[in-house]
């Protein structure tokens, strides 16, 4: 499992993706449009700041959607923990300090947030500083995420507010991911490799297939599943790409892939196509494309954190700045109107639009 490892060394080398300017001045910016309830960041009215883009501090807003209360941004696209999640209701999203823009992050604690279709924030937790949040889930009334950076389990907290329970207390090595009325993930680590099915209407886990090897990446593509396989991060071999009924069954081993130099992340597996972001020996981000059955292909060599894929899209942060656009053949690429140059720091994709971030900046428009 790689969550988190690396985040320090490339917030150095691919700021432009969103863990801020180097040259920040903290400079003002209050509000969002509306208030909101509970305690920790709150929203105000308006937008101000003395600059703009991606340097001299945070920018303006200029067109936001709504604007999360300096110091605090949504979290950053280059680290998984972290989460941005949009449905037809609306966003949900943890918040933390921006350390650029306040002499001591340390005195604000991590805070969920949520943001309804007309931009008005609400606080929906504030974290005592014991936990750390990512991956976030929409589900109904509930919110579903992992929760804890070293032995990350699975929490569920009400869509309205309220303390997250632990309802997966196995250690999450990759997921979740909803797909379809289920949610899956796989553990790992302290306890047994394994796939699992959870059902949010009981909260209850139903174990499908249980491994050896470190789970590395998961995903469903119609009714199958793909994940793969690692024999240890600190190791040299091949990953193996296996496959299996979604009900349970046999497993397959598909292929052997060349193994990712330091990171995998954003896997997905779209009509037998496997798509992925992986980080270079050289700190590069680069996007892959791999028909099964066949090499990989980098597709894009200078971004992908963060990546949402929908509709035959790929959406996701470039390393020159702003959101990409691309089919999944990524035969041609565009930048999403009103996006370049900014500092993608979380994209996410709803029914109708695309919402991305920059500092403190929340963005909606047209996918």
């Amino acid at each position: 499992m790689v969550r988190g490892i690396f985040t320090a060394t490339l917030c150095l080398a691919f700021s432009v993706a969103g863990c801020g300017s180097d040259d920040g001045e903290g400079a003002a910016n209050s509000g969002g449009n509306g208030g909101s309830s509970g305690s920790g960041a709150t929203g105000g009215s308006g937008a101000t700041g003395d600059s703009s883009g991606t340097g001299g501090g945070a920018p303006k807003c200029d067109g936001a959607f709504a604007v999360v209360p300096l110091p605090y941004v949504p979290n950053t696209s280059l680290e998984e923990w972290g989460g941005f999640a949009v449905d037809e209701r609306g966003a949900v999203f943890t918040t933390g300090p921006e350390p650029t823009l306040t002499e001591d992050p340390g005195a604000f604690p991590t805070v969920i947030m949520a943001s309804d279709l007309s931009g008005n924030l609400t606080t929906l937790y504030t974290d005592d500083g014991s936990s750390l949040f990512g991956n976030l889930i929409l589900h109904g009334d509930g919110v579903y995420m992992l929760d804890g950076p070293i032995f990350p389990s699975i929490v569920r907290m009400e869509r309205s507010g309220g303390e997250p329970v632990e309802i997966v207390e196995e250690t999450v090595f990759a997921g979740p991911i909803l797909r379809g009325d289920f949610i899956y993930y796989a553990t790992g680590g302290v306890s047994d490799p394994g796939i699992y099915r959870l059902d949010p209407e009981t909260d209850a886990s139903t174990l499908l297939v249980a491994r050896e090897a470190e789970i590395a990446a998961l995903d469903l593509d119609g009714d199958t599943l793909y994940w793969i396989e690692s024999d240890g991060f600190l190791e040299e071999t091949d990953y193996r790409l296996f496959s299996m009924p979604a009900d349970g069954g046999t497993a397959e081993m598909v292929q052997a892939l060349p193994r990712a130099e330091l990171a995998l992340v954003n896997f997905r597996v779209i009509d037998d196509v496997l798509f992925g972001s992986e980080i270079t020996e050289d700190i590069d981000v680069v996007v892959t494309r791999t028909p099964i059955g066949e090499a990989p292909t980098i597709v894009e060599d200078n971004g992908g954190l963060g990546m949402e894929m929908a509709d035959g899209f790929a959406y996701y942060g470039s390393g020159s700045g702003g959101v990409i656009k691309a089919p999944l053949s990524f035969a041609s690429k565009t930048t999403i109107a009103g996006s370049a140059g900014r500092s993608i720091y979380s994209i996410a994709v709803g029914p109708d639009d695309l919402w991305y971030s920059e500092f403190s900046c929340i963005y909606r428009t047209a996918k």
